[in-house]
């Protein structure tokens, strides 16, 4: 007998998961199209493990530089973030592990836009009801500047 003809069990487990995370995450790209720093960094659990690029750094300090980069006038001028695609989402439907590739065009703090292509890992943790990401691996796979 399947999960869904016993009334539940993990499949549906998993599915409410899946959707829940998806519309966290449309909402976590639209704050930082926005460039709503405080709004984005909402996203994650204070004590995630956040590797950017070359090095790991904190939520704290992820915020503080995204603040300044928007401050400075830099930030997303488009993005291309393809529907969550392959999540994998533990039994009991707390835990889920994404990976996608996405595009933006972005402008840095010193005014120079230009087209990324990256490559993104997030480990989504739910806690008190609350999803948020405890993870982020983040890698730039290739740079265009366009200005």
């Amino acid at each position: 007998m399947t999960d869904s003809a016993m009334g539940g069990g993990p499949a549906d487990t998993r599915r409410k998961a899946m959707s829940e995370i998806e519309s966290i995450q449309r909402k976590r790209i639209d704050a930082w199209v926005k460039r709503d720093v405080d709004g984005y960094v909402t996203f994650y659990w204070p004590d995630a493990v956040l590797f950017v690029n070359d090095r790991q750094i904190t939520v704290a300090e992820f915020h503080l530089g995204l603040g300044a980069l928007v401050h400075a006038g830099g930030g997303c001028v488009s993005i291309d973030v393809p529907p969550v695609d392959g999540m994998i989402v533990s039994a009991s439907g707390d835990a889920a592990v994404v990976s996608f590739a996405w595009s933006t065009r972005f402008r840095a703090a010193d005014g120079v836009v230009g087209d990324y292509r990256n490559q993104e890992t997030n480990v989504w943790f739910k806690r008190a009801g609350d999803w948020k990401l405890s993870a982020l691996h983040l890698t730039r796979l290739s740079f265009a500047p366009v200005s």
